[in-house]
């Protein structure tokens, strides 16, 4: 009789998937920081060239510079969203694996960082709105593997 022993296993099966889940909501927060940096960029760069052209007048010199510097930073900026949206694509097919190999670790993940989640909401009131909709986004997560990972009834009966 062949019996594969996989207490080493689970551990690592476990952190994987939290790993998988915290590196999704990093990416994603970095994700809307890139955003709102991204706005702050080109506001700030336009609202500096139009002070100067209202003090100075149109210096063609400086209308090319502004916006060879301009470009260049959006490119960069679009280039680092770019990759996170590369990686996170990557990161949610990671989850999507685990999800369909590994349902009950996944929703017992789930519901730890759902159990952090009200702890850290009741110790700072200021995030509620967020931690609300961080849980409730996981409690989807683990509905909907509850519901794939059950049998119908009508495959009970047969």
């Amino acid at each position: 009789m062949n019996r594969q022993t996989v207490a080493f296993a689970v551990p690592a099966t476990k952190k994987t998937i939290r790993d998988a889940y915290e590196a999704r909501k990093r990416a994603t927060d970095f994700l809307e920081q890139l955003r709102i940096t991204g706005e702050e960029l080109t506001s700030g760069k336009v609202d500096a060239w139009t002070a100067d052209v209202a003090g100075r007048g149109i210096d063609l010199n400086s209308v090319v510079t502004t916006h060879d510097h301009v470009q260049r930073e959006l490119e960069a900026h679009r280039k680092k969203t770019e990759a996170v949206n590369a990686l996170l694509a990557l990161v949610d097919s990671r989850i999507k694996q685990l999800k369909s190999t590994n349902v009950a670790d996944v929703v017992e993940v789930l519901k730890e960082r759902i159990a952090v989640l009200q702890q850290a909401k009741s110790d700072d009131e200021r995030d509620v709105e967020t931690a609300n909709d961080a849980i409730n986004s996981l409690w989807k997560e683990v509905r909907e593997l509850d519901t794939a990972s059950t049998p119908s009834t009508s495959s009970k009966k047969k």
